[in-house]
Protein backbone atom coordinates (compact mmCIF):
# COMPACT_ATOMS: atom_id res chain seq x y z
CA UNK A 1 0.00 0.00 0.00
CA UNK A 2 1.59 3.28 -0.83
CA UNK A 3 1.53 6.00 1.71
CA UNK A 4 0.11 9.44 1.64
CA UNK A 5 3.78 10.81 2.11
CA UNK A 6 4.84 9.10 -0.95
CA UNK A 7 1.83 10.45 -2.72
CA UNK A 8 2.69 13.88 -1.35
CA UNK A 9 6.61 14.02 -2.30
CA UNK A 10 6.20 12.56 -6.05
CA UNK A 11 3.22 15.35 -6.54
CA UNK A 12 1.31 12.72 -7.79
CA UNK A 13 -1.66 15.37 -8.30
CA UNK A 14 -0.84 17.61 -9.87
CA UNK A 15 -2.67 16.95 -13.33
CA UNK A 16 -5.03 15.21 -11.93
CA UNK A 17 -5.61 16.96 -8.23
CA UNK A 18 -7.59 14.98 -4.95
CA UNK A 19 -11.58 16.51 -5.26
CA UNK A 20 -13.60 17.42 -1.78
CA UNK A 21 -15.93 14.64 -0.94
CA UNK A 22 -18.84 17.40 -2.51
CA UNK A 23 -16.43 17.59 -6.14
CA UNK A 24 -16.10 13.41 -6.01
CA UNK A 25 -20.33 13.24 -5.16
CA UNK A 26 -20.69 15.58 -8.26
CA UNK A 27 -17.88 13.91 -10.56
CA UNK A 28 -19.26 10.49 -9.70
CA UNK A 29 -23.15 11.32 -9.95
CA UNK A 30 -22.30 12.65 -13.87
CA UNK A 31 -21.20 8.98 -14.49
CA UNK A 32 -24.08 7.46 -13.08
CA UNK A 33 -23.06 6.47 -9.75
CA UNK A 34 -26.25 8.15 -7.49
CA UNK A 35 -23.56 8.07 -4.76
CA UNK A 36 -24.12 10.65 -1.45
CA UNK A 37 -21.59 12.14 1.56
CA UNK A 38 -24.28 9.19 3.85
CA UNK A 39 -23.10 6.64 1.69
CA UNK A 40 -19.15 7.82 1.38
CA UNK A 41 -19.27 7.43 5.02
CA UNK A 42 -20.95 4.33 5.53
CA UNK A 43 -18.26 2.86 3.12
CA UNK A 44 -15.74 4.39 5.18
CA UNK A 45 -17.15 2.78 8.14
CA UNK A 46 -17.47 -0.72 7.08
CA UNK A 47 -13.82 -0.29 5.69
CA UNK A 48 -14.84 -0.77 2.13
CA UNK A 49 -13.89 2.63 0.34
CA UNK A 50 -11.02 5.11 2.51
CA UNK A 51 -10.97 8.85 1.08
CA UNK A 52 -7.29 9.63 0.20
CA UNK A 53 -6.23 12.02 2.48
CA UNK A 54 -8.11 13.92 5.57
CA UNK A 55 -7.73 17.05 6.52
CA UNK A 56 -8.75 19.22 9.76
CA UNK A 57 -8.20 22.99 9.11
CA UNK A 58 -7.26 24.72 12.11
CA UNK A 59 -8.58 28.06 13.11
CA UNK A 60 -6.35 30.74 12.41
CA UNK A 61 -6.65 34.95 13.29
CA UNK A 62 -6.88 36.68 9.86
CA UNK A 63 -5.88 40.41 9.92
CA UNK A 64 -7.57 42.67 7.81
CA UNK A 65 -8.68 46.46 7.51
CA UNK A 66 -11.68 48.62 6.59
CA UNK A 67 -11.68 51.14 3.65
CA UNK A 68 -12.45 54.70 5.24
CA UNK A 69 -15.78 54.35 4.23
CA UNK A 70 -15.92 50.89 6.12
CA UNK A 71 -18.07 49.54 3.29
CA UNK A 72 -15.15 47.43 1.93
CA UNK A 73 -12.64 45.57 3.27
CA UNK A 74 -9.33 43.75 2.69
CA UNK A 75 -7.45 40.56 3.96
CA UNK A 76 -3.87 40.97 5.53
CA UNK A 77 -2.93 37.66 5.86
CA UNK A 78 -2.57 35.04 8.80
CA UNK A 79 -1.70 36.82 12.22
CA UNK A 80 1.47 35.05 13.31
CA UNK A 81 2.12 33.46 16.77
CA UNK A 82 4.00 37.00 18.46
CA UNK A 83 2.94 39.11 15.57
CA UNK A 84 1.81 42.66 17.43
CA UNK A 85 -1.19 43.97 15.55
CA UNK A 86 -3.54 46.77 16.87
CA UNK A 87 -5.94 46.79 13.75
CA UNK A 88 -9.10 44.55 13.05
CA UNK A 89 -9.22 40.64 13.43
CA UNK A 90 -11.02 37.75 12.60
CA UNK A 91 -11.37 33.92 13.54
CA UNK A 92 -11.28 31.60 10.49
CA UNK A 93 -10.44 28.15 9.49
CA UNK A 94 -7.23 28.09 7.87
CA UNK A 95 -7.00 27.70 3.69
CA UNK A 96 -5.75 24.56 2.12
CA UNK A 97 -4.27 23.32 -1.49
CA UNK A 98 -2.57 20.45 -2.22
CA UNK A 99 1.07 21.42 -2.55
CA UNK A 100 3.60 19.53 -1.89
CA UNK A 101 5.08 21.98 0.45
CA UNK A 102 2.01 22.98 2.10
CA UNK A 103 0.99 19.07 1.90
CA UNK A 104 4.16 18.22 4.10
CA UNK A 105 3.44 21.14 6.63
CA UNK A 106 0.35 19.93 7.66
CA UNK A 107 1.18 16.69 7.17
CA UNK A 108 3.90 17.25 9.86
CA UNK A 109 1.60 19.23 12.12
CA UNK A 110 -0.88 16.35 12.68
CA UNK A 111 -3.51 18.15 10.44
CA UNK A 112 -3.45 15.83 6.98
CA UNK A 113 -3.78 12.09 7.75
CA UNK A 114 -4.38 9.16 5.95
CA UNK A 115 -8.45 7.93 7.11
CA UNK A 116 -7.34 4.42 6.98
CA UNK A 117 -4.25 5.17 9.56
CA UNK A 118 -6.57 6.37 12.47
CA UNK A 119 -10.10 4.84 14.04
CA UNK A 120 -12.96 5.75 12.39
CA UNK A 121 -14.69 9.40 13.36
CA UNK A 122 -18.44 10.29 12.18
CA UNK A 123 -18.91 13.07 9.43
CA UNK A 124 -21.66 14.67 11.86
CA UNK A 125 -18.58 15.53 13.24
CA UNK A 126 -16.79 17.27 10.18
CA UNK A 127 -18.77 20.60 10.12
CA UNK A 128 -19.19 23.72 12.43
CA UNK A 129 -21.83 26.39 11.98
CA UNK A 130 -22.27 25.14 8.33
CA UNK A 131 -18.71 25.30 6.86
CA UNK A 132 -16.10 21.86 7.00
CA UNK A 133 -13.94 22.03 9.74
CA UNK A 134 -12.79 18.38 7.69
CA UNK A 135 -12.30 17.43 4.66
CA UNK A 136 -12.47 13.85 3.16
CA UNK A 137 -10.01 14.28 -0.48
CA UNK A 138 -10.71 11.81 -3.26
CA UNK A 139 -9.00 10.66 -6.09
CA UNK A 140 -11.26 10.82 -9.46
CA UNK A 141 -10.31 6.96 -10.30
CA UNK A 142 -12.08 6.22 -7.08
CA UNK A 143 -14.99 6.01 -9.06
CA UNK A 144 -14.14 2.79 -10.27
CA UNK A 145 -13.82 0.89 -7.22
CA UNK A 146 -17.22 2.53 -5.91
CA UNK A 147 -18.67 1.52 -9.01
CA UNK A 148 -18.16 -1.88 -8.30
CA UNK A 149 -19.05 -1.86 -4.38
CA UNK A 150 -22.80 -0.26 -5.76
CA UNK A 151 -23.02 -3.28 -8.28
CA UNK A 152 -21.62 -6.12 -5.67
CA UNK A 153 -23.87 -4.10 -2.60
CA UNK A 154 -27.01 -4.26 -4.28
CA UNK A 155 -29.84 -6.86 -3.46
CA UNK A 156 -32.41 -6.55 -5.62
CA UNK A 157 -36.48 -6.61 -4.63
CA UNK A 158 -38.89 -6.90 -6.63
CA UNK A 159 -41.51 -4.92 -5.99
CA UNK A 160 -44.23 -6.80 -7.99
CA UNK A 161 -43.27 -9.86 -5.64
CA UNK A 162 -42.90 -7.90 -2.60
CA UNK A 163 -46.37 -6.76 -2.71
CA UNK A 164 -47.90 -9.69 -2.60
CA UNK A 165 -45.53 -11.38 0.82
CA UNK A 166 -47.40 -12.17 4.10
CA UNK A 167 -45.71 -10.40 7.19
CA UNK A 168 -43.96 -13.84 7.77
CA UNK A 169 -42.54 -13.94 4.08
CA UNK A 170 -41.28 -10.36 4.47
CA UNK A 171 -39.07 -10.66 7.94
CA UNK A 172 -37.52 -14.31 6.29
CA UNK A 173 -36.89 -12.11 3.32
CA UNK A 174 -35.62 -9.36 5.59
CA UNK A 175 -33.38 -11.94 7.65
CA UNK A 176 -32.41 -13.67 4.34
CA UNK A 177 -31.13 -10.25 2.85
CA UNK A 178 -29.51 -9.22 6.03
CA UNK A 179 -27.60 -12.41 6.02
CA UNK A 180 -26.05 -11.61 2.24
CA UNK A 181 -25.33 -8.31 3.35
CA UNK A 182 -22.81 -9.78 5.66
CA UNK A 183 -21.18 -12.00 3.89
CA UNK A 184 -20.86 -9.86 0.79
CA UNK A 185 -19.11 -7.13 2.76
CA UNK A 186 -17.29 -9.64 4.91
CA UNK A 187 -16.05 -11.24 1.58
CA UNK A 188 -15.12 -7.58 0.01
CA UNK A 189 -13.49 -6.68 3.45
CA UNK A 190 -10.91 -9.64 3.57
CA UNK A 191 -10.20 -9.69 -0.66
CA UNK A 192 -10.76 -5.89 -1.48
CA UNK A 193 -12.99 -4.30 -3.83
CA UNK A 194 -12.25 -4.91 -7.43
CA UNK A 195 -10.55 -1.93 -8.92
CA UNK A 196 -9.25 -0.63 -5.42
CA UNK A 197 -5.35 -1.24 -6.36
CA UNK A 198 -5.24 0.47 -9.97
CA UNK A 199 -6.70 3.89 -8.47
CA UNK A 200 -3.22 4.66 -6.75
CA UNK A 201 -1.67 2.98 -9.79
CA UNK A 202 -3.21 6.05 -12.15
CA UNK A 203 -2.65 8.39 -9.91
CA UNK A 204 0.62 7.78 -9.28
CA UNK A 205 1.06 8.20 -13.37
CA UNK A 206 -1.74 10.81 -13.82
CA UNK A 207 0.82 13.27 -14.43
CA UNK A 208 2.64 11.32 -16.89
CA UNK A 209 -0.28 9.88 -18.91
CA UNK A 210 -3.19 11.46 -18.55
CA UNK A 211 -2.45 14.38 -20.84
CA UNK A 212 -1.90 11.69 -23.56
CA UNK A 213 -5.93 10.09 -23.04
CA UNK A 214 -7.18 13.93 -23.39
CA UNK A 215 -6.81 13.89 -27.23
CA UNK A 216 -8.84 13.62 -30.51
CA UNK A 217 -6.26 11.10 -31.78
CA UNK A 218 -4.88 14.49 -33.59
CA UNK A 219 -3.96 16.59 -30.41
CA UNK A 220 -3.59 16.82 -26.81
CA UNK A 221 -5.31 18.48 -24.32
CA UNK A 222 -2.75 19.71 -21.52
CA UNK A 223 -4.82 21.26 -18.15
CA UNK A 224 -4.54 21.75 -14.33
CA UNK A 225 -6.84 22.81 -12.56
CA UNK A 226 -4.08 25.83 -10.89
CA UNK A 227 -0.80 27.22 -12.02
CA UNK A 228 1.59 25.02 -10.01
CA UNK A 229 4.94 26.34 -10.10
CA UNK A 230 6.36 26.32 -12.59
CA UNK A 231 5.64 22.94 -13.58
CA UNK A 232 5.68 21.86 -17.12
CA UNK A 233 4.12 18.24 -18.67
CA UNK A 234 6.83 18.14 -21.25
CA UNK A 235 10.01 18.56 -18.65
CA UNK A 236 8.44 16.23 -16.75
CA UNK A 237 7.92 14.27 -19.37
CA UNK A 238 11.55 14.23 -20.09
CA UNK A 239 12.55 13.17 -16.44
CA UNK A 240 10.03 10.46 -16.26
CA UNK A 241 11.04 7.07 -14.96
CA UNK A 242 9.24 4.19 -15.49
CA UNK A 243 10.62 1.50 -13.56
CA UNK A 244 11.72 4.23 -10.61
CA UNK A 245 7.97 5.01 -10.40
CA UNK A 246 6.83 0.97 -10.84
CA UNK A 247 9.48 0.60 -7.60
CA UNK A 248 7.84 2.89 -5.92
CA UNK A 249 4.21 1.04 -6.31
CA UNK A 250 5.66 -1.96 -5.32
CA UNK A 251 3.63 -3.46 -8.43
CA UNK A 252 4.75 -6.20 -11.21
CA UNK A 253 4.88 -5.55 -14.48
CA UNK A 254 2.71 -9.18 -15.01
CA UNK A 255 0.56 -7.06 -12.34
CA UNK A 256 -0.08 -4.06 -14.36
CA UNK A 257 -0.91 -6.03 -17.63
CA UNK A 258 -3.76 -7.64 -15.69
CA UNK A 259 -4.94 -4.46 -14.19
CA UNK A 260 -5.07 -3.09 -17.69
CA UNK A 261 -6.88 -6.11 -19.17
CA UNK A 262 -9.38 -6.02 -16.47
CA UNK A 263 -10.46 -2.17 -16.42
CA UNK A 264 -10.64 -2.12 -20.31
CA UNK A 265 -12.95 -4.96 -19.82
CA UNK A 266 -14.83 -3.18 -17.33
CA UNK A 267 -15.16 -0.09 -19.32
CA UNK A 268 -16.49 -1.86 -22.48
CA UNK A 269 -18.92 -4.26 -20.31
CA UNK A 270 -20.64 -0.96 -18.89
CA UNK A 271 -20.57 0.99 -22.19
CA UNK A 272 -23.74 1.75 -23.83
CA UNK A 273 -21.41 3.15 -26.98
CA UNK A 274 -19.16 0.20 -26.77
CA UNK A 275 -19.76 -0.33 -30.63
CA UNK A 276 -18.95 2.83 -31.71
CA UNK A 277 -15.66 3.02 -29.23
CA UNK A 278 -13.44 3.79 -32.51
CA UNK A 279 -15.25 6.87 -33.39
CA UNK A 280 -15.47 8.32 -30.37
CA UNK A 281 -11.99 8.13 -30.17
CA UNK A 282 -11.68 10.84 -32.64
CA UNK A 283 -14.14 13.03 -30.80
CA UNK A 284 -13.22 16.25 -29.29
CA UNK A 285 -12.59 15.83 -25.02
CA UNK A 286 -15.26 18.49 -24.46
CA UNK A 287 -17.98 16.49 -26.76
CA UNK A 288 -17.37 13.39 -25.37
CA UNK A 289 -16.81 15.29 -21.99
CA UNK A 290 -20.90 15.93 -22.91
CA UNK A 291 -21.87 12.14 -22.39
CA UNK A 292 -23.34 11.50 -19.18
CA UNK A 293 -23.97 8.21 -17.18
CA UNK A 294 -22.64 5.12 -18.24
CA UNK A 295 -21.18 6.48 -20.88
CA UNK A 296 -19.14 9.24 -19.39
CA UNK A 297 -18.15 6.96 -16.33
CA UNK A 298 -16.64 4.16 -19.30
CA UNK A 299 -14.77 7.68 -20.94
CA UNK A 300 -12.74 7.32 -17.49
CA UNK A 301 -12.55 3.47 -17.59
CA UNK A 302 -11.06 3.90 -20.73
CA UNK A 303 -8.92 6.52 -19.74
CA UNK A 304 -7.35 4.83 -16.94
CA UNK A 305 -6.77 1.29 -19.16
CA UNK A 306 -4.95 3.82 -21.51
CA UNK A 307 -2.81 4.84 -18.61
CA UNK A 308 -2.03 1.90 -18.11
CA UNK A 309 -0.98 0.80 -21.55
CA UNK A 310 1.17 3.35 -22.17
CA UNK A 311 3.02 2.61 -18.72
CA UNK A 312 3.36 -0.63 -19.65
CA UNK A 313 4.59 0.10 -22.86
CA UNK A 314 7.20 2.39 -21.34
CA UNK A 315 8.50 -0.38 -18.97
CA UNK A 316 8.28 -3.41 -21.73
CA UNK A 317 8.63 -1.82 -25.15
CA UNK A 318 5.86 -4.52 -25.79
CA UNK A 319 2.32 -2.99 -26.49
CA UNK A 320 -1.16 -4.50 -24.74
CA UNK A 321 -4.31 -4.48 -26.22
CA UNK A 322 -7.35 -2.05 -26.73
CA UNK A 323 -10.53 -2.07 -25.65
CA UNK A 324 -11.40 -2.69 -29.19
CA UNK A 325 -8.50 -5.63 -29.39
CA UNK A 326 -7.73 -9.12 -28.82
CA UNK A 327 -5.03 -11.47 -29.78
CA UNK A 328 -7.35 -12.54 -32.81
CA UNK A 329 -7.96 -9.53 -34.03
CA UNK A 330 -7.18 -6.29 -34.37
CA UNK A 331 -8.44 -2.99 -36.32
CA UNK A 332 -5.74 -3.72 -39.23
CA UNK A 333 -7.20 -7.19 -39.99
CA UNK A 334 -9.96 -5.25 -40.98
CA UNK A 335 -9.00 -1.87 -42.14
CA UNK A 336 -5.71 -2.67 -43.35
CA UNK A 337 -2.26 -2.99 -42.34
CA UNK A 338 -1.19 0.10 -41.27
CA UNK A 339 -4.55 1.88 -41.39
CA UNK A 340 -4.96 2.80 -37.77
CA UNK A 341 -1.47 4.12 -37.05
CA UNK A 342 -2.94 6.95 -40.41
CA UNK A 343 -4.83 8.92 -38.19
CA UNK A 344 -6.19 10.82 -41.85
CA UNK A 345 -7.02 7.64 -43.61
CA UNK A 346 -8.47 6.17 -40.32
CA UNK A 347 -10.86 8.80 -39.74
CA UNK A 348 -11.94 8.80 -43.49
CA UNK A 349 -12.37 4.79 -43.49
CA UNK A 350 -14.52 5.49 -39.89
CA UNK A 351 -17.34 8.36 -41.74
CA UNK A 352 -17.37 5.99 -44.44
CA UNK A 353 -18.27 3.58 -42.49
CA UNK A 354 -20.85 5.54 -40.73
CA UNK A 355 -22.04 7.21 -43.55
CA UNK A 356 -20.39 10.66 -41.70
CA UNK A 357 -17.58 11.50 -44.39
CA UNK A 358 -19.01 14.96 -45.72
CA UNK A 359 -16.24 14.86 -48.59
CA UNK A 360 -18.64 14.79 -52.18
CA UNK A 361 -18.94 11.62 -53.85
CA UNK A 362 -19.13 13.89 -57.05
CA UNK A 363 -17.20 17.23 -58.06
CA UNK A 364 -19.49 18.33 -60.85
CA UNK A 365 -17.44 20.78 -63.33
CA UNK A 366 -19.60 22.54 -65.68
CA UNK A 367 -18.65 25.92 -68.05
CA UNK A 368 -20.80 29.03 -66.16
CA UNK A 369 -22.59 29.73 -63.40
CA UNK A 370 -26.06 29.78 -64.92
CA UNK A 371 -25.27 25.56 -65.13
CA UNK A 372 -23.73 25.70 -61.56
CA UNK A 373 -27.19 27.36 -60.22
CA UNK A 374 -29.63 25.24 -62.59
CA UNK A 375 -28.20 21.79 -62.37
CA UNK A 376 -28.87 21.68 -58.92
CA UNK A 377 -32.38 22.95 -59.37
CA UNK A 378 -33.35 21.04 -61.62
CA UNK A 379 -32.38 17.96 -59.62
CA UNK A 380 -33.91 19.56 -56.79
CA UNK A 381 -37.26 20.78 -58.46
CA UNK A 382 -37.88 18.34 -61.22
CA UNK A 383 -36.36 15.08 -60.45
CA UNK A 384 -36.49 15.03 -56.32
CA UNK A 385 -32.91 14.28 -55.46
CA UNK A 386 -31.12 17.46 -53.93
CA UNK A 387 -27.35 17.22 -55.51
CA UNK A 388 -26.17 17.55 -52.05
CA UNK A 389 -28.18 14.53 -50.11
CA UNK A 390 -26.50 12.37 -52.81
CA UNK A 391 -23.08 14.03 -52.61
CA UNK A 392 -22.65 16.33 -55.58
CA UNK A 393 -21.08 19.35 -54.98
CA UNK A 394 -21.52 21.72 -58.12
CA UNK A 395 -18.52 23.90 -59.64
CA UNK A 396 -17.43 26.03 -62.16
CA UNK A 397 -14.50 26.09 -65.00
CA UNK A 398 -14.81 29.90 -65.51
CA UNK A 399 -13.90 29.97 -69.27
CA UNK A 400 -12.51 26.43 -71.17
CA UNK A 401 -8.61 28.12 -70.82
CA UNK A 402 -8.49 27.76 -66.57
CA UNK A 403 -9.47 23.94 -67.58
CA UNK A 404 -6.24 23.36 -68.62
CA UNK A 405 -4.81 23.62 -64.81
CA UNK A 406 -7.47 20.41 -64.40
CA UNK A 407 -5.30 17.64 -64.23
CA UNK A 408 -3.81 17.76 -60.69
CA UNK A 409 -7.31 18.16 -59.24
CA UNK A 410 -8.61 15.11 -61.28
CA UNK A 411 -5.88 12.89 -60.47
CA UNK A 412 -6.28 14.29 -56.46
CA UNK A 413 -10.06 13.82 -56.36
CA UNK A 414 -9.75 10.55 -58.22
CA UNK A 415 -7.70 8.97 -55.36
CA UNK A 416 -9.51 10.80 -52.74
CA UNK A 417 -12.60 8.09 -54.18
CA UNK A 418 -14.49 11.70 -55.52
CA UNK A 419 -15.62 11.30 -59.05
CA UNK A 420 -15.14 14.77 -60.95
CA UNK A 421 -17.41 14.89 -63.91
CA UNK A 422 -16.63 17.79 -66.42
CA UNK A 423 -19.63 18.89 -68.49
CA UNK A 424 -17.91 21.34 -71.58
CA UNK A 425 -19.13 23.17 -74.14
CA UNK A 426 -17.91 21.92 -77.89
CA UNK A 427 -16.27 24.99 -78.28
CA UNK A 428 -12.23 26.82 -78.11
CA UNK A 429 -9.88 23.93 -77.16
CA UNK A 430 -12.45 21.63 -75.32
CA UNK A 431 -11.74 18.64 -77.84
CA UNK A 432 -7.64 19.21 -77.16
CA UNK A 433 -8.40 19.42 -73.47
CA UNK A 434 -10.27 16.20 -72.59
CA UNK A 435 -7.68 14.54 -75.05
CA UNK A 436 -4.98 15.61 -73.07
CA UNK A 437 -6.68 14.40 -70.19
CA UNK A 438 -7.65 11.38 -71.04
CA UNK A 439 -3.82 10.45 -71.69
CA UNK A 440 -2.59 11.77 -68.73
CA UNK A 441 -0.77 9.41 -66.56
CA UNK A 442 -1.87 9.66 -62.32
CA UNK A 443 1.11 10.89 -60.51
CA UNK A 444 0.27 8.34 -57.52
CA UNK A 445 2.58 5.26 -57.17
CA UNK A 446 0.07 3.94 -55.77
CA UNK A 447 -1.90 4.05 -58.95
CA UNK A 448 -1.55 2.73 -62.38
CA UNK A 449 -3.62 3.98 -65.54
CA UNK A 450 -4.42 7.54 -66.46
CA UNK A 451 -6.49 10.24 -64.49
CA UNK A 452 -9.26 9.42 -65.94
CA UNK A 453 -11.94 8.01 -68.46
CA UNK A 454 -14.06 9.04 -70.90
CA UNK A 455 -17.61 8.94 -69.58
CA UNK A 456 -16.27 11.91 -67.23
CA UNK A 457 -16.02 13.85 -69.51
CA UNK A 458 -19.03 15.08 -71.66
CA UNK A 459 -19.03 17.96 -74.45
CA UNK A 460 -22.31 19.32 -75.49
CA UNK A 461 -22.35 18.92 -79.30
CA UNK A 462 -22.78 22.67 -79.27
CA UNK A 463 -23.14 24.49 -75.68
CA UNK A 464 -25.67 24.18 -72.75
CA UNK A 465 -28.74 26.53 -74.34
CA UNK A 466 -29.05 25.14 -78.25
CA UNK A 467 -28.43 21.17 -77.01
CA UNK A 468 -31.03 21.30 -74.66
CA UNK A 469 -33.59 24.47 -75.62
CA UNK A 470 -35.45 25.20 -78.85
CA UNK A 471 -35.06 28.32 -80.78
CA UNK A 472 -38.32 29.46 -79.72
CA UNK A 473 -37.51 28.64 -76.13
CA UNK A 474 -34.28 30.37 -76.33
CA UNK A 475 -35.85 33.36 -78.01
CA UNK A 476 -38.81 33.67 -75.26
CA UNK A 477 -36.03 33.55 -72.52
CA UNK A 478 -34.26 36.01 -73.68
CA UNK A 479 -37.16 38.35 -74.23
CA UNK A 480 -37.96 38.27 -70.65
CA UNK A 481 -33.90 38.65 -69.41
CA UNK A 482 -34.37 41.80 -71.21
CA UNK A 483 -37.56 43.12 -69.43
CA UNK A 484 -39.30 42.69 -72.65
CA UNK A 485 -37.54 46.04 -73.87
CA UNK A 486 -36.93 43.84 -77.19
CA UNK A 487 -39.01 41.00 -78.34
CA UNK A 488 -36.22 38.14 -80.01
CA UNK A 489 -38.00 36.21 -83.02
CA UNK A 490 -37.26 32.14 -83.26
CA UNK A 491 -35.34 32.92 -86.73
CA UNK A 492 -32.92 35.55 -84.90
CA UNK A 493 -31.63 32.55 -82.60
CA UNK A 494 -31.90 30.27 -85.44
CA UNK A 495 -29.15 32.34 -87.26
CA UNK A 496 -27.20 32.30 -83.85
CA UNK A 497 -27.32 28.35 -83.74
CA UNK A 498 -26.02 28.47 -86.99
CA UNK A 499 -23.02 30.73 -86.36
CA UNK A 500 -21.94 28.55 -83.72
CA UNK A 501 -17.83 27.61 -83.50
CA UNK A 502 -17.66 30.74 -85.95
CA UNK A 503 -17.76 33.67 -83.68
CA UNK A 504 -17.94 32.77 -79.51
CA UNK A 505 -21.14 32.86 -77.66
CA UNK A 506 -23.25 33.92 -80.76
CA UNK A 507 -26.36 34.49 -78.11
CA UNK A 508 -24.31 37.04 -76.38
CA UNK A 509 -23.60 38.93 -79.59
CA UNK A 510 -27.28 38.78 -80.78
CA UNK A 511 -28.29 40.23 -77.29
CA UNK A 512 -26.02 43.12 -77.04
CA UNK A 513 -26.70 44.09 -80.66
CA UNK A 514 -30.35 44.64 -80.01
CA UNK A 515 -29.88 46.15 -76.77
CA UNK A 516 -26.44 47.77 -76.40
CA UNK A 517 -25.31 45.98 -72.95
CA UNK A 518 -24.45 42.59 -72.42
CA UNK A 519 -26.80 39.27 -71.86
CA UNK A 520 -27.02 37.81 -68.47
CA UNK A 521 -25.87 34.41 -69.37
CA UNK A 522 -26.68 33.39 -65.21
CA UNK A 523 -30.79 34.48 -65.67
CA UNK A 524 -31.24 33.22 -69.33
CA UNK A 525 -30.57 29.81 -67.60
CA UNK A 526 -32.83 30.49 -65.35
CA UNK A 527 -35.29 31.51 -67.34
CA UNK A 528 -34.85 28.68 -69.66
CA UNK A 529 -35.11 26.13 -66.63
CA UNK A 530 -37.86 27.72 -65.35
CA UNK A 531 -40.11 26.57 -68.78
CA UNK A 532 -38.92 23.29 -67.84
CA UNK A 533 -40.23 23.52 -64.77
CA UNK A 534 -43.70 24.94 -65.81
CA UNK A 535 -44.52 21.79 -67.50
CA UNK A 536 -42.43 18.61 -66.30
CA UNK A 537 -44.92 16.36 -67.49
CA UNK A 538 -43.73 17.08 -70.83
CA UNK A 539 -40.15 16.25 -69.93
CA UNK A 540 -40.84 12.26 -70.55
CA UNK A 541 -41.96 10.22 -73.19
CA UNK A 542 -45.02 7.85 -73.56
CA UNK A 543 -42.10 5.25 -71.66
CA UNK A 544 -41.20 7.63 -69.08
CA UNK A 545 -37.87 8.14 -70.14
CA UNK A 546 -36.86 11.65 -69.96
CA UNK A 547 -36.80 13.29 -73.41
CA UNK A 548 -34.57 16.72 -72.63
CA UNK A 549 -30.44 15.63 -72.78
CA UNK A 550 -29.93 18.19 -69.87
CA UNK A 551 -32.51 16.20 -67.51
CA UNK A 552 -31.04 13.30 -68.63
CA UNK A 553 -27.49 13.92 -67.89
CA UNK A 554 -28.88 14.98 -64.30
CA UNK A 555 -30.16 12.13 -63.36
CA UNK A 556 -27.21 10.04 -64.75
CA UNK A 557 -24.71 12.11 -62.79
CA UNK A 558 -27.15 11.86 -59.66
CA UNK A 559 -27.24 7.69 -60.49
CA UNK A 560 -22.94 7.82 -60.55
CA UNK A 561 -23.07 9.64 -57.20
CA UNK A 562 -24.80 6.97 -55.65
CA UNK A 563 -23.17 4.46 -57.23
CA UNK A 564 -19.93 5.74 -56.08
CA UNK A 565 -19.17 3.83 -53.04
CA UNK A 566 -17.01 5.04 -50.07
CA UNK A 567 -14.29 2.35 -48.92
CA UNK A 568 -14.00 1.44 -45.76
CA UNK A 569 -10.89 -0.94 -46.07
CA UNK A 570 -7.63 -0.06 -48.24
CA UNK A 571 -8.03 -3.46 -50.51
CA UNK A 572 -11.26 -1.61 -51.02
CA UNK A 573 -10.06 1.12 -52.03
CA UNK A 574 -7.18 -0.47 -54.24
CA UNK A 575 -10.01 -2.46 -55.80
CA UNK A 576 -12.03 0.76 -56.78
CA UNK A 577 -8.63 2.42 -57.96
CA UNK A 578 -7.59 -0.35 -60.05
CA UNK A 579 -10.91 -1.35 -61.05
CA UNK A 580 -11.96 1.15 -63.89
CA UNK A 581 -14.63 3.08 -61.85
CA UNK A 582 -12.27 6.03 -61.91
CA UNK A 583 -9.72 5.67 -64.30
CA UNK A 584 -8.87 4.57 -67.68
CA UNK A 585 -5.69 2.57 -68.66
CA UNK A 586 -2.73 3.87 -69.69
CA UNK A 587 -3.56 4.84 -73.28
CA UNK A 588 -0.18 6.87 -74.44
CA UNK A 589 -1.39 8.90 -77.45
CA UNK A 590 -4.55 6.19 -78.40
CA UNK A 591 -7.67 8.17 -76.30
CA UNK A 592 -10.58 8.44 -78.92
CA UNK A 593 -11.14 11.55 -80.28
CA UNK A 594 -15.30 11.76 -80.27
CA UNK A 595 -17.04 13.77 -77.32
CA UNK A 596 -18.15 11.49 -74.85
CA UNK A 597 -21.31 13.06 -75.53
CA UNK A 598 -21.18 11.99 -78.94
CA UNK A 599 -20.71 8.07 -78.36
Amino acid sequence: MVSLKTIIENEWFIVCDLLPSDGFIKFCRSRGINTSREQLEQLEKLKLLYPIARVRFPNVTIKFEYSEDRRTYRYLGVLEEGEAWSGETREDYAAFSFTRREAEDWLKNGWLWDPQSRDFESWSGFLEKGEPRVESYYSMFQCLPLHQLCQDLRIHVGAEWWSTYSLDQIHQTADRMTEIAHTMIDAIQRNGCRGDSVVVICQAISNRYYPKTQSDRRTLWVSYRWPYHDWRWDEYCSRWDAEATRGLLGISVEEIKNFQARTALDASWLDPLENWYRLIRFISVEQRGQLKGKALLAQTLYEMEEMLRLFYHDLTAERLYAPDESPSWTPSDFYGEGVPEDELQYLEFLTNQYHLNPRPRLLLFVEGPGERQQFPRIARELLGYPMERVGIQVETLWGITEAGKLERLIDHYHYRQTIVYLILDNENNSRQLRKKLLNTKSSYPEVSGVITKPELIFLWEKCFEFDNFSDEEIAGAMTKVSGNRYTFATEEVAQARAKFGQQKSPLSILYSRKLNYDLNKPKLAEELVREILKNPEKECDSEGKLKRPITAKVWEIIQLARSNYQPVRLEDWRSTQKGGFLRGANRGSSAPENPAGNQ
